[in-house]
């Protein structure tokens, strides 16, 4: 989330997500909509609490982030959850459970179980 929020693009990941069509006029007679990108962060709760996170969520959920009230954004933030972490804490920061993510995306897409 850090590097995202200041364009670091120092791999592979972060470099294709710098070079990510946020305007949604690239190809546009082909895409519907503006492309998004779906952020599911992980981390265990003194990160997650901690004031630089809280300026890395504010760019990507404040300023990019889509909304009904906001059709021009291009990121989502699926927040984390309370559980079990990594670290053997128990707190805020857990990534939500793939298959809500999974839900979200398709919802997103607009696809269904029915459709092959």
């Amino acid at each position: 989330m850090a590097k995202m929020s200041v364009g670091i693009a120092d791999n592979l990941l972060l470099s294709v997500i710098r070079a990510w069509d946020t305007t949604g006029l690239v190809d546009g007679d082909f895409k519907p909509e503006r492309p998004r990108i779906f952020v599911a962060p992980a981390m265990n709760s003194a990160m997650w609490h901690q004031p630089v996170t809280r300026q890395n969520l504010s760019i990507l959920r404040d300023q990019w982030g889509w909304s009904p009230a906001n059709p021009e954004g291009w990121v989502t933030v699926l927040p984390p959850i309370e559980k079990s972490l990594a670290c053997g804490d128990v707190g805020s920061g857990g990534m939500m459970d793939w298959r809500d993510i999974v839900r979200q995306i398709e919802e997103h897409l607009n696809l269904s179980k029915n459709q092959a």
